[in-house]
C-alpha cells in the first residue's frame, strides 16, 4: 500500500500544546495510543514518551519504549545500583546486547523466568538500518534480541515471539574528582505476533517502526528545557558550595557536592538524544563472585534480600559490621561506634560537633 494511503498516528504533547512530537505508520484497523509526560524533578532527563498500536485482538503489536538513559559514578560512596538519579539510572556501562537482556526487557516486560532469550546480536549499523540518521553521530550501534513466551491467548495456549530493537551509546567519561559516564538505549522499539505469524509479519512491521520520524521544533523545545533545569539545579548546588565555604567545611563535602554537579552534567544525554527520554527503577541481579570489601558474595547477596547495606565498623573487636536498613546514600561514622545514615547531600554531622566524622566505608 502507497505510504499516501497508510494510516498514520502522530504523537504530541499535551504540555507543549499539542505539538507534534513524531508520526508514525502502522497496520489499517489497528488501535493506537501514545502518551508523553514531563517531570521537572528528572533535571537529567525531563520527559517521557511512549506509544503503542495492536490489532483488535492483541495478537499483534508494534510498540516504542521510552529513552533508558543511565550512568555510573566512580567512586560509588554506597550508591545503590538501579536507582534514580536526577533522571538516569545508576548503573554500570554494558554492551548492546548485554544491556538489553539485562535491563531493558527486564524492565518493560517482568521476570526473565516468564520467558526465553532464542536470539541477541549486535548490530554495527543499526541507525542507519533503522532510517534514524540524526542519532549516527550519537549511538550507531545496537542490538537486536529476540525472545518468546507460553501465553494463554482466545482461551488456548499460545507461543508469543517478540523482537526487540534499540540503538545505544555510550559517552566519554566525565573526569574529576567524582567521573561519572554516560551511557544508554534509544529509539527502543518492539514488534510481536504468535510464532505462527511473526515471520509474516515481520517485515510489515519493521517497516512500520523504522518510519517514525521525529519534530525538529519539538527536539528544540525538549533541549531549552534541559538547559533551563539544568541552569536551575546549578544554581542550587552552587549555593550549597557558597554555604559550606562559609561555615569552613567545604572539603569534606566536597566529594559529596560534585557528585550531583556531575549527575546533573547527564542532560547533554537529553540535549543529544532529546527523544523518548525517560527513566525508571532498573534490576539489581544477584551476584556472582565474590564481594567488595572482603564480604562474601553469599553474604552480599543475603544483605539484598534483607534490604540493607554494610559498613565497616572500625570500632567493633570483633569485626562484625554495621548496617542501614534503610539503604541511605550517605552513612557518616564517627570510627567510635557512632553511626548516622541519611539522604541529604547538604547534612554535615561535624556542624556543632564534639568529635570528627567522615563517610563510612561500605564492606
Amino acid at each position: 500500500m502507497s505510504d499516501d494511503l497508510r494510516p498514520s498516528h502522530l504523537i504530541a504533547d499535551p504540555q507543549h500544546g499539542g505539538m507534534p512530537v513524531a508520526r508514525f505508520f502502522h497496520p489499517t484497523g489497528w488501535q493506537v495510543r501514545s502518551d508523553v509526560s514531563w517531570n521537572a524533578q528528572n533535571t537529567s532527563q525531563p520527559v517521557l514518551v511512549r506509544a503503542i498500536a495492536a490489532s483488535p485482538d492483541g495478537r499483534d503489536a508494534l510498540e516504542f519504549l521510552p529513552h533508558e538513559g543511565c550512568c555510573w559514578v566512580q567512586p560509588n560512596y554506597g550508591l545503590t545500583p538501579g536507582s534514580n538519579r536526577y533522571g538516569l539510572t545508576l548503573l554500570p556501562p554494558m554492551p548492546p546486547v548485554d544491556a538489553m537482556v539485562n535491563f531493558l526487557i527486564p524492565k518493560h516486560r517482568g521476570d526473565p523466568r516468564n520467558y526465553r532469550v532464542v536470539r541477541a546480536e549486535p548490530v554495527a549499523d543499526l541507525a542507519q538500518r533503522t532510517g534514524a540518521r540524526d542519532m549516527l553521530g550519537v549511538a550507531p550501534s545496537g542490538a537486536i534480541v529476540r525472545v518468546e513466551a507460553d501465553v494463554e491467548l482466545g482461551g488456548a495456549s499460545t507461543t508469543i515471539v517478540e523482537e526487540f530493537t534499540s540503538l545505544h551509546y555510550a559517552f566519554a567519561p566525565i573526569a574529576g574528582q567524582v567521573a561519572q559516564q554516560n551511557w544508554g538505549l534509544a529509539r527502543a522499539f518492539s514488534i510481536r505476533s504468535d510464532r505462527e505469524h511473526f515471520d509474516q509479519l515481520h517485515d510489515e512491521l519493521w517497516a512500520d517502526a523504522c518510519s517514525i520520524v521525529y519534530n525538529g521544533e519539538w527536539s528544540a523545545v525538549c533541549e531549552r528545557v534541559a538547559q533551563q533545569l539544568n541552569g536551575q539545579f546549578t544554581q542550587a548546588i552552587q549555593a550549597g558550595y557558597d554555604k559550606l565555604r562559609s561555615e569552613a567545611q567545604f572539603e569534606q563535602q566536597f566529594l559529596a557536592f560534585n557528585q550531583q554537579v556531575r549527575d546533573n552534567q547527564s542532560a547533554a544525554v537529553a540535549a543529544s538524544v532529546a527523544h523518548q527520554q525517560q527513566v525508571n527503577a532498573a534490576r539489581w541481579a544477584p551476584p556472582g563472585g565474590a564481594a567488595s570489601g572482603g564480604q562474601s558474595a553469599q553474604d552480599a547477596w543475603g544483605d539484598t534480600l534483607l534490604g540493607r547495606t554494610a559498613y565497616q565498623d572500625p570500632d567493633n573487636a570483633e569485626g562484625n559490621y554495621w548496617y542501614d536498613d534503610g539503604t541511605h546514600d550517605y552513612v557518616w561514622t564517627d570510627g567510635q561506634g557512632g553511626f548516622v545514615p541519611t539522604d541529604d547531600p547538604n547534612f554535615d554531622p561535624n556542624i556543632n560537633s564534639d568529635r570528627s566524622w567522615s563517610l563510612a566505608k561500605r564492606a
